[in-house]
């Protein structure tokens, strides 16, 4: 650019100057643009080295800028949520691509090594644009790097057979204590193409001495990383590093002598690195940057395991977690249980230190896609479950793989719970209560009870007498096989044992159940007592069970000793009968044995008695074979007969008809009771409801007498009772040979002999008293019958027993009064001309319903209740046969004679006479009632008045007022109605006047009326031709 200036001088000559400048922006170029890193293990580096110029003639200055970050290296395009401070505090994330230095400035023409590194997170491929950005100039340079990362990684599995299945959790079989414990081979594969080395956190010293020399070296970056040379599977860390930390310990040994300046200075003198990356060395590929022979180099990034920089806390720590016997948890103690690698023992017990040598060497090479086994043997002191976590890391990378381990270290043993072991318990036992097969848990025993003695043990094990033998379930609860043997506490002959088993011997997998028969048979009477003792292998620590049972002998007392049935006969036969001829007589309870007598035929008094024997056999309730006792019984009987006439007032074969009633309308029926018997009974009425119709009898039934006693009478001498049977309807009701009334025949006989109060003794029926068994012996039995003769009661008054249940069929019909009004509600007598002086109307009643009724029609009272005639006067003015259809006027004069109530049959309301006001309608009659109009009125007017028909008898829920019947008639003065022109020519035309109507064409037909006028004018009509005819409505007011 180039530009003229010319410059005058006061009083001078002028100067011309010509001005020439070069205007350019800065500007680099780079040596390659393009850089391939190639595969790159994650936890290494690998950085390339590219050079740029300055190709202007002013200085350049640059930054390197990164995708997703602005110029101060934050992350852009992601904002963080309100609040969230953890996000602005968040640490720059270690980028994949890094240029180093990041930024620079550059002479005219100079020239400068960058340096761009590339560190895999991943195992994936990595291509990214680092962009190079010059100040005051649009240009930017762009560099595309390309590198693949290798993750070193392991697979931690288990050997199903051939099968490889990973795993992360390893469980151990269960071991005893103080023995040789169990060991779990675990294979780790290496799927990598290159080798790797893996070392365990819980047991490797190495690693921990390597991170302290780690923490104390200078240089970190941000991210706590620090670039150090590549380290291949089995290498060390490099000896300068080691000779750095000896020298560190020993200034700091110096620094206590007060030294602090001198250790300052030795610290930078002694630390064999650069701050731009340290112990760098080539790679040796022979790969080439760019075209001036600019090499690559990889080194490994070590992250350090700290807490808050050099000299924080190592991270990795295992923990472990003991579960006690009891159930309880070690906190903070390190568990008893120990794993070992290659078959070698971790554990510190001199007890087992000898067979189990300690491995001094954690850390394994895995050969490119090979693998290794490691063994782990689970050994403890101590019984209960064990669990810890075993940790392995790969060199060089953070990665962390876990494998939890649980072993369980206890004794073989079998379930001790009662409710697993015995199929019935009981919590306590109460005072003198007896027990049958149940374990009491209060006690801690199980108990057979009473048993029978002579029973043969050959068929008790067969399972013949189930009192005698107990099933008890053996559970091993144990996660390892049992091995059980059983036996009793006291060993006694075989002859003299009450108690016996099967299996003495049992072996039991984990989880399985087995059957244990335990039986009793005590050779003699009296209690017997031992312990069930279960010994198992490997186990010091025995199971008992305490068992007893009592031997006996069956013994029954029975009250009273005989039958008394009254005067004897001849033989037993078949009229004897029992419930049951078989038995069960639980302990200490009582049995009621009843003997029921069927005579076939009426023994004379005269008839001896005779002692008849009842076999009673008393027998084991599981069937051994014969009697254990026979009692015999004696038997004494009378025969005799219940004979009961009943005699029906109507109908027949046990029934009563009431016919139709009213409803409301009490009747009565009899029933005459006769006992022709010998013997006193008694008779009881019942009303029941009837299953079909499912009427409730007691709301319209009552007997009277209920109950009573028939005395004995013979034939001729018989008794007579009148039973009453009143039928009360209060609402409609049809019943048909209905069964509603049950007669209870019940026979009286004394109490036999020593019966107690209490027992029952049926007609022809006696029982056995209570009878008492008991499954105690010795003297055990002779006090319990003590105690129930103690409380025997005096003699029981007579004995009732229900002989027979009579069903009586009742038939009753009972309805209300039926009835029809025509007309239904009222009659007119519409207009009336004025001097009219009578006109009669009339209404029909007919009767529709099966009784006849009586009607009474007086005046309805709005301002007070209607007045009734009362339906009871009427009955009694009624007479017995029904027949007359008028009512006394003595009757009618009981009634107040200001109350329009009708009087001699007539009844007089406003204008209206009704005639008859009160009769009697037969069933399917009517009566016919005449209402006479009689207007007595000077002027026209309307007259309207409201009467009441009250019917007998009829339903109250439809009519509870009665029926509200309607008189009307009009008396008027015959006119016709000439105000209301438009209804009168409402077919015509209406005009205001005729003359307006002129102008109108002739061609209008019909007539027109003028109001002025007040004319009717025909139109167009032909001479002598036809007669017009015009239509008017005249209405009469």
């Amino acid at each position: 650019m180039e530009q003229d200036k010319s410059f005058e001088v006061t009083s001078g000559p002028t100067f011309h100057l010509r001005l020439k400048a070069i205007v350019t922006m800065p500007d680099l170029n780079v040596s390659n643009d393009t850089l391939d890193f190639g595969t790159v293990k994650c936890g290494e580096c690998k950085i390339a080295t590219i050079q740029l110029r300055n190709p202007q003639e002013i200085r350049c200055e640059w930054i390197a800028a990164y995708p997703g970050e602005d110029s101060n290296g934050k992350q852009v395009g992601r904002f963080p949520r309100r609040g969230n401070t953890s996000a602005n505090r968040r640490k720059p994330s270690t980028r994949i691509f890094e240029v180093l230095p990041p930024s620079g400035a550059l002479l005219p023409g100079q020239k400068t090594n960058v340096q761009i590194k590339f560190t895999p997170t991943e195992e994936t491929n990595y291509e990214s644009r680092v962009l190079l950005r010059i100040n005051q100039s649009s240009q930017r340079l762009m560099i595309i790097c390309r590198g693949v990362g290798l993750e070193p990684q392991i697979i931690v599995g288990q050997m199903q057979g051939d099968i490889f299945e990973p795993t992360t959790s390893i469980v151990f079989n269960p071991i005893l204590t103080h023995s040789q414990g169990d060991e779990q081979d675990i294979v780790i594969r290496n799927p990598c193409t290159f080798p790797v080395e893996i070392y365990n956190l819980e047991f490797d010293k190495q690693y921990l001495e390597e991170e302290k020399i780690l923490r104390l070296l200078p240089g970190y970056d941000e991210n706590n990383n620090i670039l150090l040379p590549t380290r291949a599977a089995g290498d060390k860390l490099p000896a300068e590093l080691q000779k750095f930390y000896d020298d560190v310990v020993k200034r700091a040994e110096e620094e206590k002598q007060g030294d602090v300046t001198k250790r300052t200075d030795a610290t930078k003198k002694y630390c064999p690195y650069s701050a731009q990356g340290g112990f760098v060395r080539g790679s040796g590929n022979g790969t080439t940057a760019n075209s001036n022979g600019l090499g690559d180099r990889e080194s490994m990034t070590a992250k350090r395991k700290t807490s808050g920089g050099p000299g924080g806390s190592t991270e990795g720590k295992s923990t472990g977690r003991v579960t006690s016997k009891a159930g309880g948890r070690i906190g903070g103690k390190q568990s008893p249980t120990h794993h070992s690698s290659d078959g070698q023992d971790g554990t510190s017990e001199s007890s087992l230190e000898k067979l189990l040598p300690r491995i001094v060497r954690f850390r394994w090479i895995i050969p490119a896609n090979s693998e290794i086994r490691v063994r782990l043997r689970f050994i403890s002191s101590e019984v209960g479950q064990f669990d810890q976590t075993i940790s392995f890391e790969i060199i060089g990378t953070k990665r962390n793989y876990k494998i939890f381990c649980r072993g369980v270290c206890t004794f073989p043993s079998i379930s001790r719970e009662p409710r697993t072991v015995f199929p019935n318990r009981q919590k306590t036992r109460k005072p003198n209560e007896i027990v049958h097969k149940k374990f009491i848990l209060s006690t801690e025993q199980y108990d057979f009870g009473p048993l029978v003695l002579g029973k043969d043990i050959n068929k008790i094990r067969t399972g013949i007498y189930s009192n005698n033998i107990e099933t008890l379930t053996i559970d091993n609860t144990s996660p390892m096989d049992v091995e059980a043997l059983f036996c009793f506490l006291n060993e006694v002959e075989s002859s003299k044992a009450a108690f016996f088993l099967e299996p003495t011997e049992m072996h039991l997998k984990s989880g399985e159940s087995k059957i244990l028969k335990i039986m009793a048979n005590p050779p003699r009477e009296g209690h017997f007592e031992d312990s069930l003792v279960c010994c198992i292998k490997e186990n010091p620590e025995p199971i008992v069970y305490k068992l007893c049972c009592d031997g006996c002998t069956p013994e029954l007392q029975i009250e009273p000793t005989s039958f008394d049935f009254g005067i004897g006969q001849e033989g037993i036969g078949q009229e004897f009968s029992t419930k049951t001829d078989t038995g069960i007589v639980e302990p200490l309870s009582t049995y009621e044995l009843q003997l029921n007598y069927y005579a076939s035929r009426p023994r004379s008094p005269a008839s001896q008695k005779n002692k008849l024997q009842l076999k009673l056999e008393i027998s084991d309730t599981e069937g051994m074979p014969g009697a254990i006792k026979t009692v015999n019984i004696p038997v004494m009987v009378e025969p005799y007969d219940i004979v009961l006439d009943m005699t029906f007032q109507k109908g027949n074969d046990r029934g009563i008809d009431f016919g139709n009633v009213r409803v409301n309308q009490e009747t009565k029926q009899s029933c005459i009771l006769k006992n022709k018997g010998k013997r006193e009974i008694k008779y009881k009425f019942e009303l029941v409801p009837d299953t079909k119709s499912k009427v409730d009898a007691s709301k319209f039934f009552e007997i009277v007498p209920k109950q009573g006693t028939l005395a004995a009478g013979g034939d001729r001498n018989a008794q007579a009772t009148s039973v009453n049977i009143v039928f009360k309807p209060t609402t409609e009701i049809h019943l048909r040979e209905a069964e509603i009334i049950v007669v209870s025949v019940i026979n009286v006989a004394p109490s036999p002999k020593g019966i107690e109060s209490g027992g029952q003794l049926n007609q022809s029926t006696t029982h056995i008293g209570q009878s008492l068994s008991t499954l105690k012996g010795g003297s055990e039995a002779g006090a319990i019958r003590n105690v129930i003769a103690a409380q025997q009661q005096p003699v029981a008054p007579p004995i009732e027993e229900e002989v027979a249940r009579i069903r009586l069929k009742i038939s009753a019909k009972a309805t209300y009064s039926k009835f029809v009004l025509m007309p239904e509600k009222e009659v007119n007598f519409g207009p009336m001309p004025m001097g009219t002086s009578r006109r009669i109307e009339k209404f029909i009643i007919e009767n529709h319903g099966e009784h006849d009724f009586k009607y009474i029609i007086s005046k309805y009272q709005r301002e007070a209740s209607p007045q009734k005639l009362n339906i009871k006067e009427y009955k009694k003015v009624s007479p017995g046969n029904r027949a007359d259809s008028a009512m006394s006027a003595k009757t009618v004069r009981k009634y107040d004679q200001s109350r329009d109530v009708p009087t001699q049959g007539r009844l007089q309301v406003g204008p209206f006479t009704i005639s008859p006001a009160f009769a009697m309608i037969m069933p399917g009659g009517n009566t016919t009632v005449s209402v006479e109009c009689i207007p007595e009125s000077d002027v026209p007017r309307k007259f309207e008045e409201e009467i009441q028909i009250d019917i007998a008898d009829k339903n109250p829920a439809e009519y509870p007022q009665g029926i509200l019947y309607k008189l009307k008639s009009e008396l008027i003065v015959p006119q016709i109605d000439t105000s209301d022109i438009s209804s009168i020519f409402e077919e015509h035309r209406i005009v205001r006047n005729l003359s307006s109507f002129q102008n109108i064409a002739d061609s209008v037909t019909g007539g027109v009326y003028g109001e002025e006028e007040r004319r009717f004018q025909f139109r167009n009509v032909l001479y002598l031709l036809d007669v017009k005819q015009e239509l008017y409505q005249l209405v009469p007011e």
